[in-house]
């Protein structure tokens, strides 16, 4: 699942818990491959963190294998071999996970804005510093780096654009070039486009199955 869907679904009144549940994602912006893991420890903050990874490992492990992610997987990729969605340097499989991935928050973030305003207000409470000591005690290196995505994410409030069609464009195209794989070109675009209603449709209408899976 995509950052909004971890928060929506799994947000507590904890605001550590909550951003640990969303930090095996963005922790991507540091280095090392290691899943976050740590002993339970003396310092409190650090536990409700993990808590929050634990949540997020819990949640992408069932999401990835159900009935929800699979179907929508099919129709998607239904959709893009009828309406000749292809290109050599760009990897399907990949594109159709991740559009799954960032439909969903569209959807969610369309119908419940307030809860998008949360999601940032709880990253504005947690203190930076007990993350960055956290990472660091999962041998995680390029804290620096990732001191500095970590207020750029908070700050930028992108999720926000995920309402228009083009801010997910914006983000499909982002996830491409960082995997190595080249910006859609304008046709792709445009029978991408031409499918993103019913793409979303099928979401919207299918999300209430995998809300009730996932909170049971």
């Amino acid at each position: 699942m995509n950052y909004f869907s971890h928060y929506y679904f799994f947000q507590t009144e904890n605001p550590y818990t909550t951003v640990g549940s969303i930090l095996p994602d963005i922790a991507r912006f540091s280095e090392g491959k290691k899943k976050l893991w740590i002993p339970q420890n003396s310092e409190i903050i650090l536990n409700q963190i993990q808590k929050g990874c634990d949540l997020h490992y819990a949640a992408d492990h069932y999401f990835h294998q159900s009935v929800f992610f699979i179907e929508a997987e099919i129709f998607i990729k239904n959709l893009f071999q009828k309406n000749e969605i292809e290109h050599a340097k760009i990897r399907k499989w990949f594109l159709v996970h991740i559009l799954i991935e960032i439909m969903i928050d569209r959807v969610l973030i369309k119908k419940h804005p307030k809860i998008l305003d949360t999601f940032y207000a709880d990253f504005n409470a947690v203190d930076l510093k007990f993350i960055l000591m956290y990472l660091e005690k999962c041998e995680r290196k390029g804290l620096e780096k990732f001191a500095d995505f970590f207020q750029k994410f908070v700050d930028s409030k992108f999720m926000f654009s995920y309402t228009t069609e083009e801010g997910v464009l914006a983000s499909l195209d982002r996830i491409l070039q960082k995997t190595k794989q080249e910006k859609m070109p304008k046709n792709y675009v445009e029978k991408l486009m031409a499918v993103f209603p019913e793409i979303e449709n099928y979401i919207e209408k299918h999300i209430a199955v995998l809300s009730l899976q996932l909170r049971t």
